[in-house]
């Protein structure tokens, strides 16, 4: 297992006991690696739809690779980033942050 698989299955197990969508940032090498990592350990009756799963309680895990385009997301999620223990070039950088501003626009809509 990779440790970019290791640390994404990690971050999935405690996603699990939360109710914050959790976002998994990739590169394009470790992406298949972490996606299977992460659908092997999530519960039976799970559903994945692409690189995102929604478990049965309604738990969602998404496994993105840096350059993917960001879909809108109506809810806040937590963000993490698995590099697999090696630094990020300049242009994963740009695409971390362009994923951190996502996720600072998510936030909860009230509804009266």
């Amino acid at each position: 297992m990779s440790h970019a698989c290791d640390r994404a299955c990690r971050l999935t197990q405690e996603a699990l006991e939360k109710t914050k969508p959790l976002v998994i940032l990739t590169s394009q090498a470790e992406a298949v690696r972490v996606a299977y990592g992460v659908g092997a350990l999530l519960p039976s009756g799970s559903t994945c739809t692409g690189t995102v799963w929604k478990t049965p309680s309604g738990q969602t895990v998404a496994v993105k690779r840096y350059t993917d385009p960001i879909p809108p997301y109506e809810k806040p999620f937590r963000l993490e980033v698995c590099t697999g223990g090696s630094s990020l070039t300049p242009m994963e950088v740009e695409h971390v942050l362009r994923w951190e501003k996502a996720q600072a626009k998510a936030v909860p809509v009230l509804r009266h």
